[in-house]
């Protein structure tokens, strides 16, 4: 894809996440989905391209009345088409990734897009997916969703040439994950707590240096679509199973997928393309990422990843706008080496 395509996309996710990080702290995170997919849709509509929605937003709460207080035009909608036209792609977005996260201004909150050649992406409608993920230097046959938490552990340890001990694992923070980070602790290895959001959890296992070695547990089916894609640009690896939490579900899923619903998801069933290209941009500082700054001067400072499959290539940009104008961009590659 054109490089001017790539660096479009990418100022899309930094304006959203410029608009989401003005409601750090502010524990409004309907307010702060709002803005995000708000700056979403206009960057996106202005693009030249014809990006089909592969997987629409879902409500942030669950109660119909604070799902109507939450209600935005600015709403993705799965099978609608942003752009102006050119290049037909399949887009998934999450303006925000971990809105909790934002709403107490709590670390690791990005702004996330991936995109591919149309008709590459995993088109559907499914809420809850179990996952695993880690990076390129773990044999993928010697891991898998249907293997135990014992097994993954002990092949993510022997690929990595470490002992059990000194894996990191990381787990979403959730009541549904209490007997699995009990086993994961009970061989040893160490547990990550992931408060919000899995997608920089999974993309963490493949990026040298976050410490994050291997990542287990059920999560959005949306995040398990940008982890995996971004994994598989990054040569890392990544399955999930279905999980059907709601009436009508499994068969809607069935009706949109050419394979067995009931059997494990490849990354290839996933993702069909090697032209793959994943951006996220930082809200809030992280591991990975550093948060949007806002600078006295009134400049505002953004970093971001990018990911191309194409060419193998992983570019952490940090870029400084100045009076709503685009600033100087500067690659620096150190910024990833925090730990995780």
């Amino acid at each position: 894809m054109r490089q001017s395509l790539i660096s479009n996309f990418q100022r899309v996710c930094e304006a959203t996440a410029i608009e989401a990080s003005k409601w750090a702290g502010h524990a409004d995170k309907v307010s702060a989905n709002n803005a995000a997919m708000k700056a979403v849709r206009h960057g996106l509509g202005d693009m030249s391209m014809s990006g089909h929605v592969v997987i629409g937003q879902r409500p942030l709460t669950e109660g119909p009345q604070d799902q109507a207080a939450e209600k935005n035009d600015d709403l993705l909608v799965a099978g609608e088409t942003l752009g102006r036209g050119g290049d037909s792609l399949d887009i998934v977005v999450d303006p925000i990734e971990g809105t909790n996260l934002v709403a107490n201004n709590q670390r690791n909150a990005i702004s996330a897009i991936v995109f591919a050649p149309r008709s590459t992406l995993l088109n559907a409608p499914v809420k809850r997916m179990a996952k695993i993920a880690c990076g390129p230097a773990v044999h993928p046959e010697a891991v898998g969703i249907d293997k135990t938490p014992e097994e993954n552990i002990a092949a993510v340890a022997r690929s990595l040439c470490k002992p059990v001990h000194d894996v990191m694992v990381c787990i979403l923070d959730r009541p549904r994950h209490a007997q699995l980070i009990e086993r994961v602790r009970a061989t040893g290895a160490r547990v990550k707590l992931v408060y919000d959001g899995d997608v920089q959890a999974a993309l963490a296992t493949a990026i040298p240096n976050t410490g994050a070695d291997l990542m287990l547990g059920e999560g959005g089916g949306p995040e398990g679509v940008l982890a995996c894609a971004g994994l598989k640009a990054l040569g890392g690896f990544f399955q999930a199973r279905f999980h059907f939490t709601e009436e009508g579900e499994r068969e809607a899923v069935a009706a949109a997928c050419d394979f067995d619903i009931d059997q494990a998801i490849t990354m290839d069933e996933m993702v069909r393309t090697n032209d793959i290209h994943f951006v996220a941009t930082g809200i809030t500082n992280g591991s990975m990422l550093a948060g949007v700054k806002h600078n006295s001067d009134g400049s505002i400072q953004t970093h971001s990843i990018v990911v191309s499959s194409i060419d193998n290539t992983t570019s952490y940009v940090t870029r400084i706008y100045r009076d709503g104008s685009f600033g100087s961009s500067i690659s620096e590659p150190g910024l990833h080496d925090s730990i995780f």
